[in-house]
């Protein structure tokens, strides 16, 4: 992996997926971080991931506001249902192929199911 640009505020970490949470198959990963800084941040997978599905899920508050008692996932604000119920909280395809991007100010989910990561057998 290469960050684009090296910078303190940008922390990432990766585990490998559970092969029986949503029928993940084995060789799949799980990166997680978080971007405190001002300006986003992008993350080149390259070169054996550049063609590898990503899912994402990116935690950020409503209009930049860190002190808000609310939350965005996915740039949706997060509310109970009708029935005080957590909605489905869930991971959306990247648009882009062999890369995250991390948002200023956000925390970040990106499952990359088939990856094949041979430590992760």
């Amino acid at each position: 992996m290469q960050l684009s640009t090296s910078t303190p505020t940008v922390r990432l970490y990766a585990h490998c997926l559970n092969p029986t949470s949503q029928h993940y198959k084995q060789g799949g990963v799980v990166m997680y971080g978080m971007n405190v800084g001002d300006k986003g941040a992008s993350v080149s997978l390259q070169p054996r991931l550049n063609e590898t599905q990503i899912l994402e899920m990116i935690l950020q508050p409503p209009e930049g506001d860190l002190q808000s008692s609310s939350v965005m996932l996915n740039g949706v604000l997060v509310e109970l249902t009708s029935d005080n119920d957590l909605p489905s909280l869930d991971a959306h395809p990247s648009d882009v192929l062999g890369a995250i991007h991390m948002p200023a100010q956000s925390m970040g989910f990106w499952l990359l199911p088939n990856a094949k990561t041979q430590a992760c057998h």
